[in-house]
């Protein structure tokens, strides 16, 4: 049994010596460089224009570190919608051609259906290769294959582009005008102008809900008779007005000054309307 035990032990050293060694002989793998589409950063990037063939451009210019969609709407861009266009820049080439090696026809390049234009760099959208499912892409004077996740966002509506949240961020709020009553920020302190006994802690979370609204999506204005009206107004003076148009299954804040709507779900909704506070139990 101890013999046993001990030739055990010496197979499992050789066998542990063995893997050590071909480990630290085994030669190392070749890889290839990754090829991207372009060395541009992305950080370099201030205007950004979406030429789309029979459809309507899209326009964004950056102003400090905001995004704003210029055409067809003016409003804020969405941060995470832009970085996927810039993050072309990097995407990964599966294969390269001299342009003047193709036939552009072929390619759907001759008249391609989307242009993308970052400040001077502009890149063309082409067909997709029947066996990979990538996209060619014209850049300079090279066609490349690409990932095809961005050619259907930019092919979609402009207001996928545009930023969910309801109220502009980094501005401060001075009054919140309903229909009955008015919700009221002074130095910071938020209280509420109603008839209704609700508590401080609710008329804090009203403002906050305020505060960080986003709606699931955002669409063109459609003309539709006003429920009625919500004012917002800013400590710079400015006010902001909300045509309610629909508050049943979302909340559907519309603008028609900038031509979009916002559609609130009713779980966030019912949050924005203050409601009569239960009294506590009395004692027994």
């Amino acid at each position: 049994m101890q013999t046993r035990f001990v030739v055990n032990i010496i197979l499992l050293v050789f066998i542990i010596g063995a893997a050590v060694y071909l480990t630290r002989t085994e030669p190392e793998q070749d890889t290839e460089p990754v090829v991207t589409l372009s060395d541009v950063p992305a950080a370099d990037i201030a205007r950004i224009v979406i030429d789309r063939k029979n459809r309507e451009t899209i326009r964004f210019e950056k102003s400090g570190d905001t995004w704003s969609m210029l055409e067809p709407y003016h409003a804020p861009a969405s941060p995470q919608r832009i970085d996927t266009i810039l993050g072309l820049l990097s995407s990964a080439s599966a294969y390269q051609l001299k342009a003047e090696e193709t036939d552009p026809g072929r390619l759907l390049l001759q008249e391609p259906e989307i242009t993308l234009t970052l400040n001077n760099e502009t890149f063309s959208f082409g067909d997709v290769n029947p066996l990979d499912k990538k996209r060619y892409v014209l850049y300079r004077d090279t066609v490349h294959l690409v990932h095809d996740n961005l050619y259907p966002q930019l092919a979609t509506s402009p207001t996928f582009f545009i930023d969910t949240r309801v109220l502009p961020e980094k501005r401060e709020v001075k009054k919140i005008q309903y229909p009955l009553y008015r919700l009221v920020n002074e130095n910071g302190q938020w209280s509420l102008e109603s008839e209704l006994d609700v508590s401080d802690e609710t008329v804090r979370g009203l403002a906050n809900t305020w505060k960080e609204l986003r709606a699931s999506h955002v669409q063109a204005y459609e003309p539709l008779e006003a429920l009625y009206e919500i004012r917002v107004e800013f400590t710079d003076g400015e006010i902001v007005r909300y045509e309610v148009v629909s508050d049943l299954p979302d909340l559907v804040l519309a603008r028609p000054d900038i031509g979009l709507q916002y559609h609130v779900p009713e779980y966030l909704s019912e949050k924005l309307f203050p409601r009569e506070e239960p009294e506590p139990d009395a004692a027994p």
